[in-house]
């Protein structure tokens, strides 16, 4: 039993050092400034860094910053739920499998940051999805391609539903949405269908002649 009760006594205290870090990691971040000298990134002279939780903050920040951009906002939350789980003494159910899920949270969470904002974001002179984001960002450009909207090459293609009457309906094709570009041999028979793909109009050649045989 006092063995039971000392091991709940240190997860308390695991889990308060752990809400106390989250803490300050979360003040280091909001009140990150780009011109603090910080070890292995700007090493300045004898200035006072203005990060509240000092020299130690600024390099957090900044450390958090370069490698996942505004997705270190998540590191102060998954810490304080781990303490949380410590000062309470329960147990994470699939430890593993929550750290694979909190890898893909950040990845994921700094590719997106970094494929909708742009560079210097906010005035702070950094990646908004930091290194780790702009290069999950570039295998995703590269792979699955990008919103036409964000490619001014990229022309919009629309395809006709209704040929007669007089409602028309458009709507935007598939290859509009991946931004593809379709051979000069596909878009010229489209352009002759007027449609995205199907069969040519039928001409009123026959029509016409059947017409006249019948007169």
């Amino acid at each position: 039993m006092a063995g039971s009760a000392l091991s709940r006594r240190f997860s308390e205290i695991v889990g308060v050092a752990l809400f106390a870090l989250s803490l300050i990691w979360l003040i280091a971040l909001a009140s990150y400034t780009a011109s603090d000298p910080v070890w292995f990134f700007n090493t300045g002279a004898d200035v006072a860094p203005a990060n509240f939780a000092g020299r130690v903050g600024a390099f957090l920040a900044e450390l958090s910053f370069q490698v996942v951009g505004y997705a270190a906002y998540l590191t102060p939350i998954i810490i304080a739920v781990v303490g949380w789980h410590y000062f309470w003494c329960r147990s994470l159910d699939a430890p593993y499998t929550k750290a694979i899920g909190g890898g893909l949270l950040y990845t994921c969470s700094a590719a997106f940051l970094a494929l909708v904002f742009e560079a210097d974001a906010g005035g702070r002179h950094l990646r908004p999805g930091g290194y780790l984001g702009s290069a999950m960002a570039g295998v995703l450009s590269e792979y699955l391609n990008e919103h036409p909207a964000s490619r001014p090459e990229a022309r919009v293609r629309v395809a006709r539903v209704s040929d007669r009457g007089k409602a028309r309906v458009s709507v935007v094709g598939v290859a509009a949405l991946v931004g593809a570009h379709r051979s000069a041999t596909k878009a010229l028979a489209s352009r002759a269908n007027g449609r995205l793909g199907g069969r040519p109009p039928k001409h009123t050649t026959t029509r016409t002649t059947r017409t006249k045989s019948s007169r």
